[in-house]
């Protein structure tokens, strides 16, 4: 059974597991080549089912040959991947839902009260001095600025504009 991609140079048909175009010559991508010795999938979503139930069945390494078959990743990036899977699978603990009449345990008389140790949480530390100097200088400068140079900006023109004429 062969199977066949198409160049994206120049749009040519071309027969897996070739690595380079027989019309323009160019480089097939990995995931052509790759795909072609790869048992095929008719979606993604099949291939992670796969890779899943590899790492479920131990076989890490073959998990991340398919993983790295189908997606076309280069062996690094397609092994990072399947351990971010693999974490994904580690069963978390949860515990057993309480019934809805059952008050959680901190809230049952009989339950053995448990004390927690708070430490306290250090306030934070003030700005030093300069900070505020330096706010303190910027506000003054704006006042200066509307006091001394736009407003008498705006009476000059008020009263000018009214005696031109």
């Amino acid at each position: 059974m062969s199977s066949s991609t198409t160049c994206s140079a120049c749009g040519t048909s071309v027969e897996l597991p070739a690595e380079t175009c027989p019309a323009c010559g160019s480089a097939l991508s990995a995931a052509a080549t790759l795909i072609g010795s790869a048992p095929r999938f008719n979606s993604s979503t099949e291939a992670m089912d796969e890779v899943k139930r590899l790492l479920r069945a131990g076989n890490k390494v073959e998990a991340v040959k398919t993983h790295r078959e189908y997606f076309g990743l280069e062996l690094k990036d397609a092994s990072d991947a399947v351990e971010a899977i693999e974490a994904d699978l580690r069963p978390v603990e949860v515990s057993a839902p309480l019934a809805d009449d059952q008050p959680p345990a901190f809230a049952r008389p009989d339950s053995a009260a448990q004390t927690v140790s708070v430490e306290p949480v250090a306030p934070a530390p003030a700005k030093p001095a300069w900070q505020k100097w330096a706010l303190g200088c910027g506000i003054a400068l704006i006042v200066f600025c509307c006091l001394c140079v736009i407003l008498p900006t705006i009476v000059l023109i008020i009263f000018s504009g009214g005696s031109q004429g």
